[in-house]
């Protein structure tokens, strides 16, 4: 008797600007994430930070972090932007996000240094008690392309508690690897423990590194996943047929302005299935 495939929570890290949600409507949307696409077992959620005034006083309080100078004013405006960082983090962390259709807003600023409590916000909602259970949650964001099926049939060889895996990046400090962000795969347990916790976090530190280090304080290191990057079409082009049943994490950051990554999503979907939208 065949088991069933592990069942998989995608949270898609998003912004509703551009040029990110075009991207997301005429890459991920319109290939690997279309429903037709989508296999029984899996779902995909879009989640998005807050925008107005939460993002404004998000981005001020990001750039006094990052002021210059060894002057009393600039450690004191340094000072106050650390503390107004981690005030609206545990606040932006702790509301209650919600969810029309498959985008999931969140109550945090949409700000680089606010990923790491939009991710937390994500996965306290998805972990609620009244919520569907998933054996795992792969958390990625929009300049990726996924192939699903072939995801499932990876992580059946993974373990169902502890698990923490990702392709490999090195702590700055060297204190500890972590799962890159283009693609962070964890235990529905780990998914758990992540969204239901507001301590012991660097607040204000990119979300996969603060990730890979708050695992870390618990000995939990990550397992290598490969991923594939593909900065153009003609890199698709390039893949070879093998290469492209084997992987199922493509990274489709594009270095060009303006960005291409949704033209290589379609390229690589074509390759895989034909033309955008036609899954066999």
């Amino acid at each position: 008797m065949t088991s069933p495939s592990p069942t998989i929570l995608v949270l898609v890290l998003s912004v509703d600007r551009e040029p990110w949600r075009g991207i997301e409507l005429q890459g991920q949307r319109a290939t690997w994430s279309s429903p037709e696409a989508i296999p029984s077992g899996c779902e995909v959620v879009y989640y998005y930070g807050a925008e107005g005034l939460y993002r404004f006083v998000g981005r001020a309080a990001g750039r006094l972090v990052l002021l210059d100078g060894a002057g009393p004013f600039s450690r004191a405006a340094r000072r106050a932007g650390e503390s107004f960082v981690v005030r609206l983090s545990k606040r932006g962390a702790r509301a209650t996000a919600t969810l029309t259709g498959d985008r999931l807003l969140t109550r945090v600023p949409d700000a680089h240094k606010f990923t790491l409590p939009k991710m937390i916000s994500a996965l306290r909602w998805a972990t609620a008690p009244e919520m569907p259970r998933f054996d795992y949650v792969y958390r990625t964001n929009t300049s990726s392309y996924l192939s699903l099926p072939r995801l499932q049939e990876i992580v059946t060889a993974m373990p169902r508690t502890n698990c923490y895996a990702g392709f490999i990046g090195q702590y700055p400090s060297g204190r500890c690897q972590f799962a890159s962000g283009s693609g962070m795969l964890m235990s529905w347990d780990i998914a758990v423990r992540v969204g239901g916790t507001l301590t012991g976090w660097e607040w204000g530190t990119i979300d996969d590194v603060a990730l890979g280090a708050f695992l870390a304080a618990s000995e939990i290191s990550p397992q290598p996943l490969p991923r594939v990057d593909t900065p153009s079409v003609d890199d698709v082009e390039e893949l070879s047929s093998e290469e492209l049943r084997d992987a199922f994490h493509f990274r489709c950051k594009s270095p060009s302005e303006p960005r291409t990554d949704a033209a290589i999503m379609r390229a690589i979907h074509r390759r895989l299935y034909g033309e955008p939208g036609a899954v066999q």
